[in-house]
């Protein structure tokens, strides 16, 4: 019989050795090795331990017929995350520079299958408007606060308020118009993190 489990791939993504986390988790080598080839269990004793190294839940280390056998791994791909406005911070460092970003914690907590993240105007800053796009399987704003003005390939100029609401089909060519200093949004997306094309004036 095999036991399924993620440990090798969550160590790999993680950029450590086997050696290292058999180090780290105070297990042996051998055992390690065992474990990530499905020909022993991973003990209750250890798997604490290892998904703290890991920075997943315990679940996050089994795979699905595991899974389904124990009751505290029904995570398979995610691991429980809160986020605080008070606790949070934004940081300039994404997409554009006219917007701030403050991570939700969902790629981390998703392996990087979904992101989330509160983004807000950077007050005096303006959009370039440069046409672009993006490839990824899903892609939704919502407004909380202030206003600002996308174009749509297709469907044209949208003035989006507070509390409106877009889905941007993947490939569809947008541009950032102008927005309000206190503009203010939530975006969802999936995978978390995707690549951006400069694209020409549709």
């Amino acid at each position: 019989m095999k036991f399924p489990n993620n440990v090798r791939a969550l160590r790999k993504e993680r950029g450590l050795s086997k050696v290292r986390l058999s180090e780290l988790a105070r297990i042996s080598d051998s055992y390690l090795s065992e474990i990530e080839r499905g020909i022993k269990r991973l003990s209750n004793a250890y798997s604490p331990k290892i998904a703290k190294i890991l920075e997943v839940s315990e679940g996050a280390l089994f795979g699905d017929s595991d899974c389904q056998e124990k009751p505290g791994a029904r995570w398979l791909t995610q691991s429980f995350t809160i986020a605080h406005a008070d606790s949070g911070t934004f940081k300039g460092a994404g997409l554009r520079p006219f917007f701030e970003y403050r991570d939700l914690g969902i790629k981390h907590a998703t392996q990087a299958r979904y992101g989330a993240h509160v983004i807000r105007a950077v007050p005096g800053m303006e959009s370039p408007g440069t046409w672009h796009s993006h490839n990824l399987d899903f892609q939704m704003v919502y407004v909380t606060k202030g206003w600002v003005v996308f174009e749509y390939e297709g469907e044209g100029e949208h003035l989006l308020r507070e509390g409106s609401c877009v889905l941007q089909p993947s490939g569809i060519k947008h541009r950032e118009v102008r927005h309000s200093d206190d503009m203010e949004l939530i975006e969802i997306i999936s995978p978390a993190d995707f690549p951006t094309q400069d694209e020409d004036a549709p």
